[in-house]
């Protein structure tokens, strides 16, 4: 997937636009606090059908943004979507996910951060 508009505002929201077939419809920074730790939350809603959301959190570091990658995987383990692949400051961070284009079944995201990596399952319903 290729970005090809990135915008933002003051109040930390972030709206990724994308043309590709799997695309975000949004990234969403949800709130001012900053997290103590990293965290990824499970998708909501989860089985779902078009879209979820997948929140995460990253702590503020020695760094002042660090490289912030989501991937979608299908049960093979191959790589079906990238949905976020960029430097984010620390923050709590909300993504829609469109599956309108993905077949019915199980698929697992990943969220690598830094030192941080952690994978969750969600399913997709048609």
């Amino acid at each position: 997937m290729s970005t090809e508009f990135l915008g933002g505002n003051r109040t930390g929201k972030i709206i990724c636009f994308s043309g590709g077939p799997n695309g975000v419809v949004g990234i969403t920074q949800s709130s001012s606090e900053v997290p103590e730790a990293y965290s990824l939350e499970q998708n909501y809603p989860n089985p779902f059908n078009p879209s979820t959301t997948i929140k995460f959190a990253i702590p503020q570091g020695s760094l002042s943004k660090v490289i912030a990658k989501l991937v979608i995987y299908n049960t093979l383990g191959a790589e079906v979507a990238t949905l976020i692949n960029n430097e984010l400051s620390a923050g709590n961070y909300e993504v829609e996910f469109d599956a309108s284009n993905f077949a019915s079944g199980v698929y697992f995201y990943r969220l690598t951060a830094g030192a941080f990596s952690e994978t969750k399952r969600m399913m997709v319903v048609k």
